[in-house]
């Protein structure tokens, strides 16, 4: 399977991903660049790509801030894209953006709040050409566990954190955890899906993430020779939060039926380790 690109990677010496500064909040044209200040994330795109995901992370409790994404040399940078970086209560967002990247591109990112805060941001590259999603008929949800109470969406599969911080996990399967899971069972994905949507659930349990932070990498393939396909996906939860970001991160799919889903993951901390579960959304 095709690796999706992934600009910044996180320092996995200290699990923290580079981000934009960010500039005070203006009634500019959001559009103009020069009312941005530039962050490169990639000098030159190494290949083609259909269409990028936006992921951001906050770093701290304030919302309002927006998010814009340039293409060009400095000094000459074309704003291609403006949107919000935080709901209300500074949750990350996941943004599947539909324009193509041309090889060779150099990409910046940029922010604007009205307050100092932080931000941090990933784009994540599709290859071109995407899958064809005009005879999509369906969307499945899983794994979950209808019958275990499982708060908001049911119980997906929880992680086993490590023992060590800056140390990633062994690979651990993304298995059916219930009579109702519709994506993976024991044989593997239920279905040939077009796109695939990975999310990181909220917290189960009553501990709050307490500011740490995160780094996920996702594979296919048989326990022993996984072959990665997302690599370096951050999340950063808040200050008291019993959640963290990203919500959905979209990843091209189109494989036969019977895949193995992997996740490993690495922790900033080991002070407050939360129950936190990956479940997915399969287009069909």
């Amino acid at each position: 399977m095709t690796l999706i690109d992934l600009f910044p990677q996180p320092d996995l010496a200290t699990t923290v991903l580079p981000g934009p500064p960010v500039a005070t909040w203006r009634k500019n044209d959001l559009y103009v660049a020069s009312n941005w200040s530039w962050f490169e994330i990639v000098a030159a795109t190494p290949r083609d790509y259909a269409a990028f995901n936006m992921v951001t992370n906050p770093h701290g409790n304030n919302g309002g801030r927006l998010l814009a994404v340039a293409f060009g040399p400095a000094g000459s940078e074309q704003v291609k894209y403006v949107g919000p970086a935080f709901t209300k209560g500074a949750f990350g967002l996941s943004n599947a953006i539909p324009l193509a990247v041309p090889a060779g591109t150099r990409v910046s990112i940029a922010a604007m709040s009205w307050t100092n805060a932080l931000i941090g941001a990933q784009l994540h590259f599709f290859p071109a050409p995407l899958p064809d999603l005009s005879s999509l008929t369906r969307a499945d949800y899983g794994p979950v566990n209808l019958l275990d109470g499982g708060g908001l969406w049911g119980t997906p599969q929880n992680i086993q954190w490590p023992a060590t911080a800056h140390t990633k996990t062994a690979w651990q399967e993304i298995i059916n955890l219930g009579a109702n899971n519709v994506v993976t069972g024991a044989a593997g994905t239920t279905h040939v899906y077009q796109m695939m949507g990975l999310i990181l659930s909220h917290s189960l349990s009553a501990s709050a993430l307490d500011a740490n932070a995160f780094v996920f990498d996702f594979a296919t393939g048989p326990a022993g020779s996984e072959e990665v396909f997302l690599e370096g996906l951050h999340s950063e939860a808040i200050n008291s939060s019993d959640y963290s970001s990203p919500s959905i991160t979209w990843v091209p799919w189109g494989r036969p039926a019977g895949d193995r889903l992997a996740v490993r993951v690495q922790a900033r901390t080991l002070a407050s380790l939360p129950q936190m579960g990956i479940a997915a959304i399969g287009l069909r």
